[in-house]
């Protein structure tokens, strides 16, 4: 599974729609049946041209634990849900670093003088 690319995916996914097709409409008739399989593989009628959209890097470059002293939360809180939610992107030293619309966001639900949070 960690050499799945786009195209291994693709390949996989059209396998199992045929394999639900043949199984779930089952025909008595073999003939009948690679016929439907080939109007279905005809004209990308299953899975289309695959497409991928470059995304530029975002630097994470603010650290999560400062920033939840910054605005009063528990570090025990802020541990947990940084865990949960960015643990899998944890610098080598296991701090945790988050974006700058990330911060803006936390900046902005938590801050007791920001308008903009009864918007949310």
């Amino acid at each position: 599974m960690d050499n799945l690319t786009p195209t291994i995916l693709k390949e996989q996914l059209i396998s199992a729609y045929l394999k639900y097709f043949d199984t779930q409409y089952w025909l008595k008739f073999p003939k009948l049946m690679q016929e439907r399989r080939n109007l279905l593989l005809a004209n990308s009628r299953i899975a289309t041209e695959i497409f991928l959209e470059p995304v530029m890097p975002y630097d994470a470059n603010h650290l999560l634990n400062t920033l939840g002293d910054e605005l009063g939360l528990d570090s025990g809180a802020v541990e947990l849900v940084g865990r949960a939610l960015f643990g899998k992107y944890a610098a080598s030293n296991g701090e945790i670093y988050i974006r700058d619309h990330q911060a803006q966001a936390l900046r902005t639900l938590f801050s007791t003088d920001s308008k903009e949070k009864f918007l949310l």
